[in-house]
């Protein structure tokens, strides 16, 4: 099985902007399947997310066993959070470099420099 090909929703484009697995996505396309894909997407208040699915792993492990605590009152808390997920595309943002245009291609140079075959 291939990876999947990775996606993201950009507003001003109206449409998917494909990240990474372009001719993995061209392949399948050719042989009348859909390729695979994994969708990119802001998650709202990340840190409390971040925060509150950690806690909720630390409690899962178990005597230092690496066992997962499964009651179902940890269950349903992890649904809670799940739940909580965006499933619909949030309006992408962006916000101007400072330093405009030169400042662009100052971080391009490094980033030729450090991949050049790119």
């Amino acid at each position: 099985m291939l990876a999947p090909v990775l996606l993201w929703w950009v507003t001003a484009f109206d449409g998917w902007l494909l990240l990474d697995g372009h001719d993995r996505a061209v392949a399948a396309l050719e042989e009348g399947g859909t390729p695979s894909c994994v969708v990119l997407v802001r998650v709202p208040d990340e840190e409390d997310w971040r925060r509150e699915s950690a806690e909720l792993m630390e409690g899962h492990e178990g005597a230092g066993r690496g066992e997962l605590d499964l009651s179902p009152h940890r269950d349903a808390r992890l649904a809670d959070i799940l739940a909580a997920l965006p499933y619909e595309e949030a309006r992408t943002r962006s916000w101007p470099l400072p330093g405009g245009a030169p400042a662009w291609e100052r971080m391009a140079l490094r980033a030729v420099f450090q991949f050049p075959g790119d």
